[in-house]
């Protein structure tokens, strides 16, 4: 009668689920209230999404901030150097658009450019979770990744823009609510696509380095 209440059920699985997403989602807004903590907040985000949820090893709350710390140093340098190529891409195409006279074709190539590096910025975090390489290496391994694997790429920068257009559509008084559902969104979207590229390099379980370096050099 009460079988539903069991915890190798489907109903219990499907409650604990929904409860860790919502207290991923509770962490990140509170983690991003610092706005130099975005990169270690996302980081973590992917981390214990993927050690927890998919993986179903340790517990949401004390992995995501064992991954909060663990990644910091690398993952807000990875944030700055985000914000520094953001704002000159920004600061640039508004350049481009009062001086280009309305010829929409040098805006297509600085908007095509831009796009790219969107795509390849969406590997760095989940990279430092796998692999604890140099910011150089990751920077460079990454690049290799968004061009080798372009569809995929492509993707993410498509699941990216979906949740970028969430909250730029909902009225500010939404956003309390959305700010939370939005990682939850790209968490559930972009998993998939992540795990397509990265296994091509390493055991998703566990990572294994020299078995990404090998790929890689092959390539």
């Amino acid at each position: 009668m009460f079988s539903f209440l069991n915890i190798d059920g489907k109903f219990y699985k499907t409650l604990s689920k929904i409860t860790n997403y919502a207290i991923l989602g509770i962490l990140w807004v509170i983690s991003c209230a610092g706005v130099i903590t975005i990169g270690a907040a996302c980081c973590a985000v992917y981390a214990a999404h993927h050690k927890v949820i998919q993986n179903h090893n340790g517990y949401i709350w004390r992995t995501y901030w064992e991954q909060f710390r663990s990644n910091f140093k690398q993952a807000t340098l990875l944030w700055l150097i985000m914000l520094l190529l953001g704002g000159f891409f920004a600061a640039d195409f508004y350049l481009l658009f009062m001086m280009s006279g309305g010829q929409q074709g040098i805006l297509i190539i600085f908007g095509i450019l831009a796009a790219v590096c969107v795509m390849w910025m969406q590997y760095w975090l989940p990279y430092i979770v796998h692999i604890d390489d140099p910011i150089k290496t990751v920077l460079k391994n990454t690049l290799i990744m968004t061009v080798a694997h372009l569809p995929q790429s492509i993707l993410l920068l498509a699941i990216f823009a979906l949740c970028v257009i969430i909250n730029f559509e909902v009225p500010p008084l939404a956003w309390t609510v959305t700010l939370i559902v939005t990682p939850i969104i790209y968490c559930l979207l972009s998993y998939g696509r992540f795990c397509k590229v990265f296994t091509n390099y390493w055991d998703m379980t566990d990572g294994n380095e020299a078995f990404l370096e090998k790929q890689l050099e092959e390539k």
